[in-house]
């Protein structure tokens, strides 16, 4: 898990600094970005603080990269999509999806379970998980993926890979 932090702009662009640790922690202030009121600091651990020299690249638009990343999705592909402040629960400020097809681009404006999806927005059908328990013992977290099949905003994705439990 990396976030940059600074106040200030050039010193971003051309080094860090970069805020990390080896995992991601789903509680209310590192999902604001506001790791130094972590509240599971004994369990992953303290943050470190990197600086890392910039690379100037050209590299492909947002918009190539998601449609990239889109081709990826599949059936039977794990995600982790971002939620609105106001829906982070238990779960944190993730929510864990199982996606059901192909992700595609809308071909209309469209409502569905009351949000609002816009014409050429990549979307994929999936069912979202639900946390059930975190076991005491190990803090292992046991999830089951909700019967109702939705749509899923690719944009709204982390971008990663192999997400497996």
């Amino acid at each position: 898990m990396c976030g940059g932090m600074s106040n200030d702009n050039d010193s971003t662009q051309r080094d860090g600094p970069v805020t990390w640790r080896n995992v991601f922690c789903p509680c209310e202030p590192c999902c604001r970005l506001d790791f130094s009121r972590c509240k599971m600091t004994k369990e992953f651990g303290k943050l470190k603080v990197m600086k890392f020299p910039r690379l100037t690249q050209t590299g492909p638009t947002q918009t190539a990269s998601l449609e990239e990343f889109g081709a990826c999705l599949d059936r039977d592909t794990i995600v982790a999509l971002r939620c609105d402040p106001d829906e982070v629960t238990i779960e944190g400020c993730l929510w864990l999806a199982l996606i059901n097809a192909k992700a595609f681009k809308l071909q209309e404006d469209q409502l569905h379970q009351g949000q609002h999806f816009e014409k050429d927005w990549l979307v994929a059908k999936g069912r979202r998980f639900s946390l059930v328990e975190t076991r005491a013992r190990d803090q292992a977290r046991i999830y089951k993926a909700l019967a109702e099949e939705t749509l899923l905003n690719v944009q709204s994705m982390l971008k990663v890979k192999g997400i497996r439990f």
